[in-house]
């Protein structure tokens, strides 16, 4: 294996320290080197993943070094996709409402302009009477 990582949730209690890396070299394990941002951020480069693992709060989490964005893990995905659909639920109940209030409205209408209809009749009917 040419270069693997262990990251210990309890902050170093199983290996040390919460995150090590380590890479073949010359048929040997040597650790890599950690470094910490101006955030304090810890996070070790892998040349082989070509990606930063990071200590943030306890988790592990993973940025791209070029562009210093973060990748999602699965938590973070279901949290979007729950917010997701709430807003999805939320415009779909507003939806429905605007809906029923537009055939309310229409059927209003429709009485309305019946109820012109019958008094314009009446009217042609008195007229035509006199």
């Amino acid at each position: 294996v040419p270069e693997y990582w262990r990251f210990d949730p309890t902050g170093g209690e199983h290996y040390g320290k919460p995150l090590v890396g380590e890479r073949l070299l010359d048929g040997e394990y040597q650790p890599f080197n950690l470094n910490a941002n101006s955030d304090g951020l810890t996070f070790g480069y892998s040349p082989i993943l070509n990606i930063n693992l990071c200590l943030q709060e306890g988790r592990l989490t993973f940025q791209e070094p070029d562009t210093g964005r973060y990748l999602t893990n699965l938590e973070e995905t279901q949290d979007v996709q729950e917010t997701h659909q709430t807003t999805l639920a939320t415009q779909e109940a507003a939806l429905a409402a605007e809906q029923a209030a537009r055939r309310e409205t229409e059927r209003t209408l429709a009485q309305e302009r019946a109820r012109v209809r019958e008094l314009e009749e009446r009217l042609r009917r008195s007229n035509t009477s006199e």
